[in-house]
């Protein structure tokens, strides 16, 4: 749904679900222009995993001048008392 919505303004949209491939990271790479800053909005799982791969991805491209998580964070979970998963801890 992000890819339509973003599309109409130019805004490149990758879906990676897990990590990202190294051919991924590469295509990122090639398409980020070192004249002009690189946001990324990073819209992913509110979990240990989900953390990882932020975190991995970021390293791994280096091209980032802004990265954002969207949606879930750990801040907000304790800002509105958020109970933990079912199955969780």
């Amino acid at each position: 749904m992000l890819t339509g919505w973003l599309a109409e303004y130019g805004v490149p949209v990758l879906v990676v679900r897990g990590f990202g491939s190294q051919s991924d990271v590469d295509v990122v790479r090639e398409r980020t222009s070192r004249d002009r800053e690189a946001h990324l909005a990073y819209v992913g799982d509110f979990d240990c995993s989900g953390s990882d791969i932020e975190r991995d991805w970021v390293e791994r491209t280096g091209c980032w001048s802004r990265v954002t998580r969207v949606l879930l964070t750990y801040d907000q979970v304790l800002e509105h008392e958020l109970p933990p998963t079912p199955g969780t801890r």
